[in-house]
């Protein structure tokens, strides 16, 4: 069944009357086809799981998102932001500088650059390779049909990486600025390389133009690519301290920094994949060091214990339309062991004030408690009541309807999930659904330790 992909909390917004700082907040939903890399993940929530997975992620990885998993994309942001810098100087009190069309040009120059010399770990890539493919005079431009995204303001770094940028220190909390300490290492590490081209890319970015010719500047594209291709020594430990470490203002208390050097053992591993039972070992391996990491990851490990087998069994009935209530019930009774040994219900329930802090509602807090009992002694029959019990709420709570009812014994399903199944006995050990962030800051050690 075709679904409609809710992309955004808000609509685009007119373009902004040129002014430095202002900042947006759009309003309304709107529907558009996605760039598979720009989607953001758990946008789809009918459990209210993110809330809680996201209050427990906090506590050991406080600057990262589920999306912003790539060095290069934040060098990309960075780069940016100092290119506006400089136009705004450059263009003086009198004149104001659109920050945002500025930004959006520049995000589709880099995308283009790094494109031509075969580097497509960028956001947009599938319109950049097209519009590659057919010619080398690309459109540099702010205008909607010359995004390289569906939204580029929106599904682009703009509108995903700024947060956790300024959460790392590298832009300014209030204002669309790089901090010292950022402007301090484009202009050691990267503006004397880029000197003999720096005005060519403040002039492609400055304005829209619908031919900008990639062959004519190819030796100066060549120089701006090795932002992106090369990883001095000078830089770093400067991408290490703000996105491994958290930047000076780090959230976490240090315990960031413990993760990340339990993670680092892990990276050699290529079979290495996040589960119940390897957060477990961290936690064991981080009670050496830091004994409040450790119960952070033991909460973690038990909080997904609860929400992975609640996800997968949800988006199983979500498959049952007009089927019996106890045909469920009954195959979950073949498909699962009469208990799930591995839900840590004891500590989940500690997580009590945590669970009603992230649904905002007591209830849903008492129900996913109960939940837990249900699951750890293969109550099924009341813990799928309780599932539709809990979405009814999340969903009254957001002024919606509940995804899938009991209709005196029979399912009726109002958003179905054609692919979900029930995961077979053998793999419910090793199930993990949610990212707690954990899996952002490994990707992005990964990717400085290949460079």
């Amino acid at each position: 069944m075709w679904r409609p992909r809710l992309c955004s909390f808000g609509r685009q917004l007119p373009r902004p009357e040129h002014r430095r700082h202002h900042l947006e907040i759009p309003t309304v939903p709107f529907l558009t086809d996605l760039d598979s890399r720009a989607e953001v993940k758990g946008s789809v929530d009918p459990l209210g799981a993110m809330a809680i997975w996201t209050r427990l992620g906090r506590r050991v990885v406080g600057n990262l998102s589920t999306v912003t998993t790539s060095v290069k994309d934040f060098k990309t942001l960075v780069l940016g932001f100092a290119l506006i810098q400089d136009l705004q100087r450059k263009a003086g009190p009198e004149k104001d500088v659109d920050d945002l069309a500025a930004f959006l040009r520049w995000e589709q120059l880099a995308a283009y650059t790094r494109g031509s010399f075969g580097d497509w770990g960028f956001r947009g890539l599938r319109r950049v390779r097209s519009r590659l493919s057919d010619s080398q005079i690309v459109p540099i431009s702010a205008e909607r049909d010359c995004q390289i995204l569906g939204n580029q303001k929106i599904y682009g770094l703009w509108g995903l990486f700024t947060v956790p940028s300024r959460a790392s220190g590298l832009l300014e909390k209030e204002i669309n600025e790089l901090t010292q300490v950022a402007d301090d290492f484009v202009n050691q590490s990267w503006k004397r390389t880029l000197a003999p081209v720096w005005d060519l890319l403040l002039n492609a970015i400055a304005d829209d133009t619908r031919r900008f010719n990639m062959e004519r500047h190819e030796a100066a594209l060549k120089r701006l690519r090795n932002v992106w291709s090369k990883l001095t020594d000078s830089e770093r430990p400067f991408w290490i301290h703000h996105l491994v470490h958290g930047g000076t203002a780090d959230k976490t208390g240090g315990r960031q920094q413990i993760l990340a050097k339990l993670l680092q053992k892990t990276l050699a591993d290529e079979s290495f994949a996040f589960s119940q039972r390897s957060i477990r070992k961290l936690a064991q391996q981080a009670e050496r060091e830091d004994e409040q990491l450790a119960y952070s990851l033991l909460d973690i490990a038990a909080c997904e214990s609860v929400l992975a087998y609640a996800d997968v069994l949800f988006g199983y009935l979500q498959t049952l339309d007009t089927r019996p209530v106890a045909e469920a019930v009954d195959a979950v009774r073949r498909v699962w062991p009469k208990k799930l040994v591995m839900v840590d219900g004891k500590r989940f329930s500690a997580l009590r004030q945590d669970l009603a802090s992230a649904s905002g509602n007591p209830l849903i807090a008492n129900e996913w408690i109960e939940l837990s009992g249900d699951l750890s002694d293969g109550r099924w029959g009341d813990a799928i009541p309780r599932l539709l019990l809990i979405n009814k709420l999340v969903m009254e709570g957001r002024g919606g309807a509940a995804w899938v009812v009991d209709e005196e014994g029979t399912f009726r399903v109002r958003y179905r999930d054609e692919a979900a199944s029930l995961p077979a006995a053998g793999k419910l050990n090793d199930l993990w659904r949610y990212p707690y962030f954990i899996g952002s800051l490994r990707s992005v050690m990964q990717e400085l330790e290949a460079a």
